[in-house]
This record gives C-alpha cells, sequence and structure tokens, in this order.
C-alpha cells in the first residue's frame, strides 16, 4: 500500500481508469461476438449496423487511449474482410440515426454591441524624443 498522500491518489485515479477502461473494450468485443454471430446467420442489415457501431467503438476507445490507433484499424479491417468474404459483396454500413437533445439553454437575441468613444482618425506614429 501506498503511504505518501500523492501515491494513494495516484492508486485511486489508477483503479478508476481501469475500471473505466474494462468497460470500454468490453463494450467493443461484446459488439464484435454480436457480429460474429450474425455474419454465421447471414444477417446482412443486422451486420452492417453493429459493424458501424463497432467502427465508432474502437475509434473512441483509441482517441481516449485505451487501445492504440492501429490496433482499432486492425480489427476493423479484419471484420470487413470477413464480411466481405462471408457475403461475397462489399456491403455499406449502416449509420445508426442519432436524436439531437434540444439544447436546454435560451438562445439570447443577439443584441448590437455599444459603441465606444475612439478615435476614428489612424493614430501618428510616436516618434522617440532622444
Amino acid at each position: 500500500m501506498p503511504i505518501k498522500k500523492s501515491a494513494k491518489k495516484a492508486l485511486r485515479q489508477a483503479q478508476k481508469r481501469t475500471l473505466r477502461n474494462k468497460a470500454i473494450k468490453a463494450y467493443y468485443k461484446k459488439l464484435i461476438k454480436k457480429a460474429k454471430k450474425e455474419m454465421a446467420a447471414k444477417k446482412k442489415q443486422e451486420v452492417a449496423k453493429t459493424l458501424s457501431e463497432i467502427a465508432s467503438a474502437l475509434d473512441k476507445a483509441a482517441k481516449r487511449g485505451v487501445i492504440h490507433k492501429n490496433k482499432a484499424a486492425r480489427i476493423k479491417s479484419r471484420l470487413m474482410k470477413r464480411l466481405k468474404k462471408t457475403f461475397n459483396e462489399k456491403i455499406p454500413l449502416i449509420k445508426r440515426e442519432r436524436i439531437k437533445p434540444e439544447s436546454s439553454k435560451k438562445s439570447k437575441k443577439e443584441e448590437p454591441k455599444k459603441q465606444t468613444k475612439k478615435d476614428t482618425h489612424k493614430s501618428k506614429p510616436k516618434v522617440s524624443k532622444k
């Protein structure tokens, strides 16, 4: 067990990050298993939706540093290769529809900015006196 206060805090942070990273990895692994089952059952539409979700999940994991970006690309590539082999054709990915939440902030009407008294002419360059 750590003794110093900073070491204790570092341990707490590491534990939180570990849990978060495990959850992210478990999510994309679950999606990959789901996609493989759907490929085996020859469900084109479901596979396309799932692969879109997988690509999104892998990109997010790579962006957050949970996995390396090359690993994300490799997994996506292998899945696409498997998809093409299963259905003998290229299937476009179906993006899921996103519902944008309405903003809770009320938009304020833009008020014209108050003009301040400033010289409208250009100021002359200052000459230093010796």
